[in-house]
């Protein structure tokens, strides 16, 4: 390893141990704190490709949260997730939605037995079907009863899946989207495009985690310092987050 190689690995493990001491000295429950999902147990302190101080605290996510509460309005029947990991939204959206059932999807297995794991811990795995990939037979397959949801964090895969065709089976259905243009630019534009005509559409952006720090309250609940704010509320993301909120016209 080389001296920058170090001294990166040397910054990595000062970061994990900040956090440790966060979660260990001012994070006492397993339960989220605040937000849409508060109330919502981790049966572990794990979770699959996110960060977990974010989630516990309630501040991830939270440019979502006034849309997620817009969107809770419509009742829906059926709540379908492409990307579930751990279940923070499959999970935390059955809590919240009486007799909802979520269809989460997720190709890791571990993601897969994490959100099996909280679906029991919270009492509603009666209510959760899990299942691996995520295709557009697989969509058409999931019977609606009134209206569904779908969630959709699947790294970049978003645009092979939400074609002109499914948009359009699906198109009594709003959609919550995070596109991925880190991984191919042509992501957001291409998947506007596609559901302008069914659809009403609104973008939504990350702030940086910088910003955060001067914004959020968060962390007042809990008692955490303003020094650990940064390394509690980051997410890690790779630049600007983009998600489109994909409204029925219908």
């Amino acid at each position: 390893m080389n001296k920058f190689g170090y001294l990166s690995y040397l910054h990595s493990l000062a970061i994990k141990k900040e956090k440790a001491r966060i979660l260990r000295t001012y994070i006492s429950t397993n339960q989220v704190m605040s937000g849409p999902f508060s109330g919502l147990k981790y049966p572990s302190y794990v979770t699959n490709g996110s960060a977990l101080l974010p989630k516990l605290v309630g501040s991830y996510e939270a440019e979502l949260h006034q849309e997620i509460s817009e969107l809770l309005r419509n009742n829906y029947s059926e709540i379908i997730d492409v990307g579930c990991a751990e279940g923070y939204y499959a999970i935390g959206l059955a809590l919240i939605i009486p007799d909802v059932k979520v269809y989460a999807f997720d190709i890791n297995p571990q993601a897969q037995i994490l959100c099996e794991k909280m679906a029991i811990e919270n009492n509603v795995d009666s209510r959760v079907y899990l299942h691996g990939s995520c295709k557009e037979t697989d969509l058409k397959k999931i019977p609606v009863r009134k209206k569904a949801l779908i969630v959709s964090d699947c790294e970049g895969f978003e645009l092979k899946l939400f074609t002109q065709a499914i948009i359009a089976d699906l198109s009594e259905c709003d959609f919550l989207i995070e596109t991925h243009d880190c991984y191919d630019s042509r992501i957001s534009k291409t998947l506007k495009d596609r559901f302008q005509f069914t659809h009403d559409l609104t973008s939504i952006y990350s702030i940086s985690d910088l910003a955060k720090t001067e914004s959020y309250l968060f962390h007042k609940k809990a008692g955490i310092p303003r020094k650990y704010l940064f390394n509690l509320y980051s997410e890690e993301r790779i630049g600007v987050s983009e998600w489109i909120i994909c409204r029925s016209k219908n």
